[in-house]
């Protein structure tokens, strides 16, 4: 026989007005809730340990990954050390190898030095450098020049003597040599040999290299100073 609805009010008026029923079905009901609250507590006490499995696991990786990105970092900064290294390295290899080119370059126009200034001067010879830098010194001691000239005249890249295409009148040429000619090595060779017109008969400013930038062109022409490329005057390429 099906309980129906009815059947279902009826039997609460039935505990409504037994207490004592009401209260064992209450014990009744609670009985079976207890009865399976063991089994709810060890479900809960199991996932409570999974949990704490994966938390632990989690840690763990957790660690592992902060290791692990301590040893990169560690990694990075030896790189980056090894780097500054590498590059001071070449920086210092790139200053040597440019000092050894200019070098290099200033002995090729001292062997070449009568060719390659012929359309400035006839019979050109170079002048040793401990002569003209003796000479300057000299020039100390009579107040022809102060020490910072002297000094100036001393760093000069080469000096040569020649007569002139005129009239063969003797004449002097101060040259200040580079890869690559900049304003700063005209203004040098302008103002060195000024100073050297102090000690020898006309001197003429020449800059030598085998390229010039626009602007040292530009003053070149301006201060009257013979340029040179790859041993010829500038005019020839022009």
């Amino acid at each position: 026989m099906a309980f129906t609805v009815q059947d279902f009010h009826d039997l609460i008026q039935l505990l409504q007005a037994r207490p004592d029923w009401r209260e064992e079905l209450q014990r009744v009901v609670l009985m079976d809730r207890l009865l399976a609250l063991p089994e709810i507590v060890r479900d809960l006490a199991e996932a409570q340990k999974r949990t704490e499995a994966r938390l632990d696991q989690l840690a763990l990786r957790v660690a592992e990954l902060a290791e692990a990105q301590k040893r990169t970092e560690a990694q990075i900064a030896a790189l980056g050390e090894r780097m500054d290294r590498f590059q001071a390295t070449q920086e210092r290899m790139e200053s040597r190898l440019g000092t050894l080119s200019g070098a290099a370059l200033e002995l090729r126009f001292a062997e070449r030095a009568p060719a390659y200034l012929s359309r400035l001067a006839l019979k050109v010879r170079v002048i040793p450098r401990q002569e003209f830098v003796m000479q300057a010194q000299d020039a100390i001691e009579t107040g022809t020049l102060t020490q910072a000239e002297a000094d100036s005249i001393a760093r000069l890249d080469l000096l040569a003597r020649g007569v002139r295409h005129s009239d063969r009148a003797p004449m002097h040429l101060a040259v200040e040599i580079s890869e690559t000619i900049r304003s700063k090595d005209v203004t040098r060779a302008a103002r060195r040999a000024k100073l050297l017109e102090r000690l020898y008969s006309q001197v003429i400013p020449v800059v030598a290299g085998e390229g010039i930038s626009p602007a040292a062109k530009e003053e070149a022409d301006q201060m009257g100073v013979a340029i040179v490329l790859d041993g010829r005057t500038i005019e020839e390429e022009d």
